[in-house]
């Protein structure tokens, strides 16, 4: 397989071990709206989701209607959580991201996650620069994953086809809107394939640090 001209990367679950607290954040919340829901359940339903698709998933699990604010708070809540909690890069994540710089191949994230979040985040473990500004978020465009817009409109604007991209994602959510894109997609699955990633058409892997080999890098 030819190398990409492009190598686009998911932040959270990819990048950085941000997830645990994120899903707890929602869990608290929703707890205290008087919804049951764990951060174990919350990382099963919610993860790779934008917070407006988060609250549809909510009203149609629970059978109610939530505030128009419930998204924004949702936000809110996620970043006090990544402000103050303890969070660090994925295991490989900078041995990845160095060996497709290396070979003078451009990287950028498209996350379904908001800039401040993600500058938080990457700023926090040493990886924001390695990607020099070039973040790309679900507020970039019209629709966010699991849709194949933001994907596109990364490849846009940094100037490639979406078949000279790779994907790396780690959410059924994510890899689905990297296939629609035409992207081949490669899924990290450290635990295992158990979100089914192969199913939906991602090669799956279970350590950061094989990407550029998985590359040809």
């Amino acid at each position: 397989m030819e190398r990409p001209e492009l190598v686009i990367f998911d932040c959270d679950g990819v990048l950085v071990d941000t997830e645990y607290l994120g899903n707890l954040a929602v869990s608290e919340y929703l707890a205290e709206l008087g919804l049951a829901v764990s951060a174990l359940e919350s990382e099963l339903l919610f993860t790779g989701l934008t917070n407006k698709a988060t609250k549809l998933v909510v009203e149609k699990k629970f059978r109610c209607e939530l505030a128009d604010g419930f998204a924004g708070e949702i936000e809110i809540r996620i970043q006090r959580a990544l402000e103050t909690g303890d969070f660090h890069a994925i295991p490989g994540a900078r041995h990845a991201v160095d060996g497709v710089i290396a070979v003078g191949c451009p990287v950028c994230v498209a996350s379904n996650g908001e800039i401040a979040k993600m500058e938080i985040t990457l700023g926090r473990t040493g990886l924001l620069e390695k990607f020099n500004g070039r973040l790309f978020s679900k507020d970039d465009v019209a629709r966010g994953k699991p849709a194949p817009d933001l994907f596109l409109y990364a490849a846009d604007q940094m100037g490639f086809a979406p078949c000279d991209c790779v994907v790396i994602e780690d959410s059924a959510v994510g890899v689905r809107g990297a296939v629609e894109a035409g992207m081949r997609v490669l899924g990290y699955a450290p635990k295992g394939d158990t979100e089914g990633l192969s199913d939906l058409g991602a090669e799956v892997f279970p350590s950061m640090a094989e990407v550029p080999g998985l590359l040809g890098f």
